[in-house]
């Protein structure tokens, strides 16, 4: 170990084109490695598991549209099917009051003071999510609710926004279940040409944060009320858009065409095709990107097996000198795998923290408005660590193979010469 470490010492600057050629690689690979594993989160989370395959589009639907999607619904490959309409309703008078982080994040977003903060709750809006008993029903059971009345609705209560490059998500209003509201809708009086202001009572049975089919990443300032088809006979007059249509299945690209040929629907939004799209640009950027590392640590590879290789072949002399003053084979083989084990524990420090680093800057400046924590590349740190091994442990072997080809006298008596 000590003879290692003065080999070492005397042969800084090959020891030092090693160390740094192994760094080099590590950083690379290290970063790299963990920017495709971002890439991939990054589509996970856009995409994750939204609930359905495809959306359909309508302004309106008919009768014999229910038809079509009732047909659709009893297909074999349709795992689930819902139908949401949307609507809004105002309130008045301050019924609403912001949670003290949505005031901060407000006044510091929209540089509000407190008396309009106080301005724009005397007169606010929230969409309204219209979905049928059924999936209300499930959808209530879903966010834990229970003994539930069909005069009560669901508050969305939370909101995601960027700021500063950083998402936020905060919840909306401070706002229990059993909490009582008045809000208003218009409804257009064609005698007097205006618009008449009507009242709906809305009864808040149960504040989530978990959005219904369909609205997974659809966010609202003043968040969501969702409701039943049974709550809404009350207040037919509300105008009502929609529907959309959501419809989970086995083979989105199968039932697409089937809803062309068979129904003539076109607008359809097919998740499922936008994420293969997705993943096939993110496997062709994989293979430049991997490509990249590859070129990098191959030269890397030739330039450390060339300066060690050299290295040992200029110090047969001196091993030669070693083994003729008693070294045994097993404590000349300790000494070379010492140095090796130098080479590759500096290097491995370093580019490790240097990686490390890196990695997180990646991460750091690549989410934007996505909110991901930051994984830390420990299967990436691992591989370095094999490869490294590995690496310095063939060409230490290899070296050590030709140094046992030699003859120790001849080798001695051409230094001498």
């Amino acid at each position: 170990g000590k003879i290692a470490y003065k080999n070492r010492k005397r042969n800084k600057k090959k020891y030092r084109v090693v160390v740094i050629s192994i760094t080099v690689s590590i950083v690379v690979f290290l970063a790299m490695f963990s920017f495709t594993q971002l890439l991939g989160d990054m589509v996970s989370v856009q995409y994750g598991d939204p609930g359905y395959s495809i959306c359909v589009y309508l302004d309106d639907a008919t009768e014999e549209d229910m038809q079509h999607f009732k047909e659709v619904a009893e297909r074999e490959d349709v795992k689930g099917l819902t139908i949401s309409k949307e609507s809004w309703l105002g309130f008045e008078d301050q019924q609403l009051s912001y949670t003290k982080r949505a005031e901060e994040i407000l006044c510091k977003e929209y540089e509000y003071t407190k008396t309009e903060m106080k301005e724009v709750l005397s007169d606010t809006s929230i969409d309204v999510i219209i979905l049928s008993d059924e999936t209300f029903f499930d959808y209530t059971k879903s966010i834990g609710a229970k003994n539930w009345d069909e005069n009560q609705v669901v508050l969305v209560n939370n909101n995601k926004i960027q700021i500063e490059d950083k998402t936020v998500v905060y919840e909306i209003y401070d706002c229990k279940p059993g909490t009582s509201l008045k809000g208003y809708y218009y409804v257009y009086d064609a005698e007097v040409e205006e618009d008449e202001k009507r009242y709906a009572s809305v009864n808040i049975g149960a504040v989530t944060d978990v959005r219904p089919v369909g609205f997974g990443e659809r966010y609202y300032e003043g968040g969501l009320l969702v409701v039943s088809d049974s709550w809404m006979e009350q207040y037919s007059d509300m105008d009502v858009y929609g529907p959309n249509i959501y419809i989970d299945c086995e083979d989105a690209d199968a039932l697409q065409k089937d809803l062309i040929s068979q129904y003539g629907y076109d607008s359809i939004y097919n998740i499922e095709e936008e994420r293969r799209a997705e993943q096939t640009m993110l496997w062709i950027i994989n293979i430049f990107l991997y490509g990249f590392i590859t070129v990098i640590i191959l030269i890397s590879v030739t330039n450390i097996f060339n300066t060690v290789t050299t290295s040992m072949e200029v110090r047969r002399q001196e091993f030669a000198a070693l083994q003729s003053v008693g070294m045994t084979p097993k404590q000349f083989r300790y000494m070379v795998r010492m140095e090796s084990f130098f080479y590759g524990v500096k290097a491995l420090v370093i580019g490790i923290v240097v990686g490390s680093v890196l990695s997180y800057i990646l991460h750091d400046q690549l989410v934007g408005v996505m909110e991901m924590p930051y994984h830390y590349p420990w299967k990436g740190v691992l591989i370095s660590i094999v490869a490294v091994a590995l690496l310095l442990g063939g060409i230490m072997q290899y070296s050590l193979g030709q140094i046992r080809k030699q003859n120790i006298i001849e080798t001695l008596r051409q230094d001498n010469v």
